[in-house]
């Protein structure tokens, strides 16, 4: 199941990072808008490779015992961390059409810092939540 795991999590970062350098290219103006349908597509592809990570990561945590995983504090923030992540998934859906409708320059000062922080915040959360994996293995 761990092979499943993060052969999921590779396919899913691979796809975030071509998304995340393409709004990288936006963001400084390298391109004018985003594909609406290109990126609401990606956008379900990371949904469904995040998805497919809580089941297999589920199997696993069950498979080594819950109630001994639920009392380390490593898996707790972790888990803490996958539900800010899937919450930040649905904020980033939300204000994705800003990047298909407008130039980056073109947006409110707060769209962009919501943009920008929502982004960053995803950042932290994926490398978070993979260094505390590797803590439990």
């Amino acid at each position: 199941m761990l092979t499943i795991h993060l052969t999921i999590l590779s396919l899913t970062v691979l796809v975030i990072l071509f998304t995340d350098f393409n709004g990288f290219l936006w963001a400084i103006g390298k391109k004018e808008k985003l594909s609406k349908k290109l990126f609401t597509n990606l956008h379900k592809l990371v949904s469904l490779g995040l998805f497919g990570m809580i089941l297999t990561g589920s199997i696993m945590a069950y498979g080594y015992g819950s109630e001994i995983l639920l009392r380390n504090y490593v898996f707790s923030t972790k888990m803490l961390l996958v539900v800010l992540l899937v919450c930040n998934a649905f904020l980033i859906g939300k204000h994705m059409h800003l990047s298909f409708e407008n130039k980056f320059s073109e947006l409110t000062n707060k769209e962009k810092m919501s943009l920008l922080i929502s982004g960053g915040a995803s950042t932290i959360f994926w490398i978070s939540i993979f260094i505390l994996g590797k803590m439990l293995f």
